[in-house]
C-alpha cells in the first residue's frame, strides 16, 4: 500500500512536472512568436516609412524643378511655333550644280600646280 501509494505520487509529480514543461515550452514558443510578429510588424513600418520619405523627397525634388521644366517646355513649344512659320527652303538651284569635294578644285589644283605639286594639271 505504502510502496503504491508512493508511486502514485511520484507519478502525480512526474505529470506536474511534465505538464509544467509543456506549459513553459509553449508559453515560450508563443512569446517568441509574439517577439517575431513584432519585429516583422516594426521592419514593415521601417520600409514603409523609409518608402514615405523617398515619396516625399521625390516630390520635393520634382515641385522644385518644375518651375524650369515648364519653361523649357514653353521655350520648346515657341521655337517649334517660329519654325513652323519659316518659309519653306528654296530647293537648290539647277543653274550652280553642288561641286563634288571628293577631288580638289580646279583653283586648288591651280594652286598647287603652280607650287610644282599635286596632280600637276599645268605641267
Amino acid at each position: 500500500q505504502d510502496t503504491l501509494r508512493k508511486w502514485r505520487m511520484a507519478d502525480e509529480r512526474d505529470g506536474e512536472r511534465r505538464r509544467e514543461e509543456e506549459e513553459f515550452r509553449n508559453l515560450r514558443l508563443m512569446q517568441d512568436q509574439s517577439r517575431q510578429r513584432r519585429s516583422t510588424d516594426r521592419e514593415l513600418k521601417v520600409r514603409q516609412r523609409k518608402h514615405q520619405g523617398k515619396i516625399k523627397t521625390s516630390k520635393k525634388i520634382q515641385s522644385k524643378y518644375q518651375n524650369e521644366i515648364d519653361m523649357r517646355l514653353a521655350n520648346m513649344a515657341s521655337l517649334n511655333a517660329n519654325i513652323a512659320t519659316l518659309p519653306p527652303k528654296r530647293p537648290p538651284s539647277k543653274v550652280f550644280p553642288p561641286v563634288p569635294r571628293s577631288r580638289p578644285s580646279k583653283v586648288a589644283e591651280v594652286a598647287l600646280a603652280k607650287r610644282g605639286t599635286g596632280s600637276g594639271l599645268g605641267s
